[in-house]
């Protein structure tokens, strides 16, 4: 059993006139079995446009709608790839964090590992 789901994040668009960094949403796919590991698409779809002008203005015109609907025709797609027994390719998805709680969360030791890490923080 899997679950395939379009999701957002703020990503760096670029820097403003004045210098400001602009930050826009973006969207991708997680798909996640059921012991909670979680894979997301190296397909990303940017939620804002960079467009220079003639004189030199930057500005960001906003197209997450679109973004967010091609992230949603791939999971669309990414559902019924798996529900008709296919699997992902490693070329297209990468392995990240399982969810929180789950049976793999629990078997990583994924708090551990990070109560470790902090340990070390500056």
């Amino acid at each position: 059993m899997f679950q395939v789901a379009a999701v957002s994040d703020f990503y760096e668009a670029g820097r403003t006139n004045d210098g400001t960094q602009y930050s826009a949403e973006g969207f991708y796919v997680v798909v996640e079995n059921g012991a909670g590991r979680r894979w997301a698409s190296y397909e990303y779809f940017k939620g804002a446009e960079v467009v220079v002008d003639e004189e030199g203005f930057v500005s960001f015109p906003d197209v997450r709608e679109e973004a967010s609907a091609a992230a949603e025709a791939l999971a669309a797609a990414t559902t019924q790839v798996l529900a008709s027994g296919g699997k992902l390719s490693l070329e297209d998805w990468y392995q990240i964090d399982p969810a929180y709680g789950s049976k793999a969360y629990q078997q990583d030791g994924i708090e551990a590992i990070r109560a470790y890490a902090d340990r070390f923080a500056a």
